[in-house]
């Protein structure tokens, strides 16, 4: 045993190994070993390896839990590290050596760090970040909004702390390294959660670094020097893994599937009978046949007709049909949504490709045309058209990017998840059309459900006009009797005030029609659709017909002959992008034609209303 002053046992013990392992040799069979509180200081610090991660991963899987977005959860986790810093610094500043107690407190630190950002972002999501709007200002009153509740949640946990980092009475030398890292790590997170914190949120909100993930990247590498994480934030989808995701996590079909749950549970109240009436009564009119009255005890109980509740049943039934009938339509209307959108995403992204290598060739002619003119090679009409043809280009890539990530923006309503993400890369396909039979007939028969719906409740209420019945048993006696005396008494009510249950089944019945006309009028609808896709169909054949048999090859006929022209120095540069745009306008218009020829297959494909 030794008694440690102005150092820690762990430098102690280190201290004592190097000068024995240096200066004393053991016999053979002989070893040295360190017990004690050193033991127990080798205990704890085996424990903090489990404990400190433990208690990170759990903090992110709140975080997680409470903003249902991976890379808010980053964001507010960010303070973590940050916080460290913050902590060992302040130690080391202080010259105090890391100890169990500084790693329990860099554990409630941990937790504590967390709350400043939440606040934050909990903030910026009451407001909404549109295009019309500036981010930026948006950014910075949000942050003013918030500054004084962070730096009071700050300051009021650092001087919560303050007499423990400055303790010196008993138990001082555990309460200080938990405070030295609590106050430390406070100061630089509230600093991240002030200034930096802000920036990277504006930098997720923006337009440009929803098409750029490279931003993401860039927080991702600030955050935990990696790049695991953003393949996480960015991963390319495919489109059963959209449809994967979508069917999993639309509130539509978790409220179609909920209800169906709610009619299959509905099912069993057809069979509900009124409620049994148990009474006493004294009657001195009712008298015994020892002349006293009689105090009776008994039960009653009235009953539809039997034929009611089979009807009700019915009923029942067909509403568990329709629901389930409803969510397969929810179910395909998703589907259809979802792969439409995914190739027109991958349309899109096509179509951005073949702009941005025309504003490339542009941007680069347009320089050349200015060197040229500035050395008095050409006129100033040359320089000027250079300048309109770029900045033309130009405002149709712009466009395109906005197109996309509005595209992206739907999509991910459509699959409700604010996850960025993009789809596979690849040339966009033409669809083939497949056999639709069971999707054609699915909304006539939803539409037939509403019918059979109509239909039971017609019957329903025409049995609901026949007699009810009631049994009642009773229990009488006096106190000058030695038995008791039973009555039994069957009863039957007779609806004799018929009018206003014959004007309820004579509306069930005018339901029936109009039902019926409802249903007359989707069927020609549907086919009437059908027949206006199947022409869209055939006139998007012949575009393409032309663009894979004469069009493409044009395109690729022209763009050889240029380059080869331009190469031989036949034609100048100019003459030389003029063919190239002109077989890019080709490709888009190819591109175009295709994507609505896909865009009408897949209605095809999904024939509903």
């Amino acid at each position: 045993g030794v008694n440690v002053r102005e150092s820690d046992l762990q430098t102690v013990v280190d201290q004592i190994k190097n000068r024995l392992d240096g200066q004393l040799d053991l016999p053979t069979g002989y070893r040295i070993t360190y017990g004690g509180q050193f033991e127990n200081l080798q205990r704890a610090t085996s424990r903090l390896l489990y404990a400190v991660p433990v208690a990170l991963i759990l903090i992110f899987i709140m975080l997680y839990f409470a903003f249902g977005s991976v890379i808010e959860s980053v964001l507010i986790f960010s303070a973590i590290p940050v916080a460290a810093v913050g902590g060992i610094l302040l130690l080391w500043f202080r010259d105090m050596p890391f100890s169990i107690s500084a790693g329990v407190g860099f554990i409630a630190l941990f937790g504590i760090a967390v709350l400043n950002g939440i606040i934050l972002i909990e903030h910026y999501k009451t407001f909404k970040f549109t295009e019309g709007k500036n981010i930026k200002e948006l950014i910075i009153k949000g942050a003013q909004d918030r500054l004084l509740p962070v730096l009071l949640t700050a300051s009021t946990t650092a001087l919560g702390f303050l007499p423990m980092a400055v303790s010196t009475g008993a138990g001082g030398e555990v309460q200080r390294p938990v405070a030295t890292v609590v106050i430390g790590g406070l100061i630089t997170s509230t600093l991240l959660t002030l200034i930096i914190l802000p920036v990277l949120y504006s930098l997720i909100k923006s337009k440009r670094s929803m098409k750029k993930p490279t931003v993401t990247s860039i927080i991702v590498l600030m955050i935990f020097s990696g790049s695991f994480v953003n393949a996480q934030e960015n991963p390319e989808l495919t489109l059963d893994e959209l449809k994967s995701i979508a069917l999993q996590e639309n509130r539509s079909l978790k409220s179609a599937n909920s209800k169906v749950e709610m009619q299959k549970q509905n099912e069993g109240s057809a069979y509900r009978f009124e409620k049994t009436e148990f009474y006493n009564s004294y009657d001195e009119n009712d008298l015994a046949p020892n002349g006293r009255p009689n105090m009776k005890f008994g039960i009653q109980q009235t009953f539809s007709f039997p034929t009611v509740y089979g009807r009700s049943s019915d009923l029942n039934k067909s509403q568990t049909n329709l629901s389930q009938q409803k969510l397969a339509f929810e179910k395909a209307r998703i589907l259809q949504e979802i792969t439409q959108q995914y190739y027109f995403l991958v349309y899109l992204e096509n179509k951005r490709d073949q702009l941005e290598l025309l504003d490339s060739l542009y941007s680069d002619f347009t320089k050349k045309a200015d060197r040229k003119y500035e050395l008095g090679g050409s006129n100033n009409l040359e320089k000027i058209t250079a300048i309109s043809k770029q900045r033309k280009v130009h405002i149709e890539l712009v466009r395109a990017h906005s197109e996309l990530d509005q595209a992206y923006e739907q999509m991910r309503g459509f699959i409700q998840s604010d996850t960025l993400f993009s789809v596979t890369a690849a040339e966009l396909p033409k669809l083939d059309q497949r056999t639709v039979d069971s999707l054609y007939a699915l909304g006539k028969s939803v539409m037939a459900s509403h019918l059979k719906i109509r239909q039971d409740a017609y019957k329903l209420q025409k049995n609901s006009m026949l007699p009810d019945l009631s049994l009642n048993y009773a229990v009488g006696s006096n106190s000058g009797l030695n038995d008791y005396l039973h009555s039994y008494q069957v009863g039957i009510r007779i609806p004799l005030l018929y009018f206003g249950d014959r004007a309820k089944v004579k509306a069930k019945k005018l339901a029936i029609e109009a039902e019926e006309y409802k249903l007359k009028d989707y069927e020609y609808r549907l086919s009437s659709f059908k027949r206006q896709l199947e022409a869209q169909q055939k006139n998007y054949e012949s575009q393409l017909s032309y663009y894979e048999q004469e069009g493409l090859s044009l395109a690729k006929e022209i763009t050889r002959v240029a380059t080869k022209s331009y190469d031989a120095g036949e034609i100048d540069f100019f003459n030389y992008i003029q063919s190239l745009e002109t077989a890019k306008r080709i490709w888009l218009e190819y591109l175009a034609a295709l994507n609505g020829y896909n865009q009408t297959i897949i209605q095809l494909n999904y024939l509903i209303l």
